[in-house]
């Protein structure tokens, strides 16, 4: 993880040492003779920058203790779909990214959700009066999390009506559908008699298959 040893286990002489992982997967229980927090503690101990990510069967209490822990940046429980770990993820990622480029430009960032760039640290971003409805379109994989990532962690929408499509042809000739509120996330047809809401955001990509 720390770039010492390739993924051989062999040493790796100083000068030729590769970076540290980005994102460091750990289970809380790793057999009798080791625990997942102890060794996260140890990475942030030896410098370790990157992500921490917990996997965990436990619950309730156990699990909250596990997410108060400095050294862990989230925890999920055994079971998590892994489009929602990619997710969780990856927003982590792109706030660390966000606070190391204010932090060495000597920007304070006071408007969340806007990034310095902008140029709007002094104004807030408006709130809508209901959670938006999103559909986003993209043919490959990790466009769609990222997607998933914008949706859900800054457009704050409601992702029981909200939908990432493209991965098959039936998800893109759907799209549109999806849209206009004619069919639902799963491309189901909305029922006469049900109200179709179309999509407040629409995210396209420019070259779809």
């Amino acid at each position: 993880a720390l770039g010492i040893l390739d993924k051989e286990l062999k040493p790796v002489p100083e000068d030729e040492r590769e970076r540290q992982a980005d994102v460091v997967l750990l289970d809380s229980y790793i057999g009798d003779m080791l625990d997942g927090a102890d060794v996260a503690a140890e990475l942030r101990s030896c410098g370790f920058t990157g992500i921490i990510a917990m996997l965990t069967g436990k619950s309730g209490e156990e699990a909250d203790a596990l997410r108060a822990l400095p050294c862990i940046d989230v925890v999920f429980e055994k079971g998590s779909a892994p489009m929602h770990m990619a997710t969780c993820i990856l927003n982590i990622m792109s706030r660390k990214t966000v606070r190391a480029e204010m932090s060495a430009s000597g920007c304070e960032h006071k408007s969340a959700g806007v990034p310095p760039s902008l140029g709007l640290t002094t104004l807030a971003p408006p709130t809508p009066s209901r959670s938006l409805k999103c559909v986003a379109i993209d043919d490959e994989e990790v466009p769609r999390m990222m997607l998933e990532v914008l949706m859900e962690m800054y457009l704050d929408a409601d992702m029981s009506i909200s939908a990432t499509l493209g991965a098959t042809l039936e998800e893109q000739r759907a799209f549109v559908d999806v849209a206009l509120g004619v069919r639902d996330g799963a491309l189901l047809p909305v029922g006469e008699g049900d109200k179709h809401v179309p999509a407040d955001v629409v995210v396209l990509d420019e070259n779809i298959n």
